[in-house]
């Protein structure tokens, strides 16, 4: 599976379909062209998960402030 964990004699099933974020993103090249060439990739990510239990159940067990939605009055998805 090319995961790293087959030594580990288990199968590892995610239950997040995608993880957006800058730096990994396939349009990295245009990210790179607008920041500071100092500058970092941010700490804001989203991720896409397959169910909406999956998403609340992470959501719920993520340990960090949960507040501001960017302006919005709804959680982003």
């Amino acid at each position: 599976m090319g995961l790293g964990y087959e030594d580990w004699g288990c199968l590892i099933v995610s239950i997040v379909k995608e993880v957006n974020y800058p730096k990994y993103s396939p349009t990295r090249a245009f990210y790179d062209k607008c920041r500071n060439p100092k500058g970092g990739y941010g700490g804001l990510l989203s991720a896409t998960f397959y169910s909406k239990q999956d998403a609340a159940t992470f959501f719920d067990n993520l340990d960090t402030a949960k507040g501001p939605s960017l302006g919005t009055n709804f959680t982003l998805r």
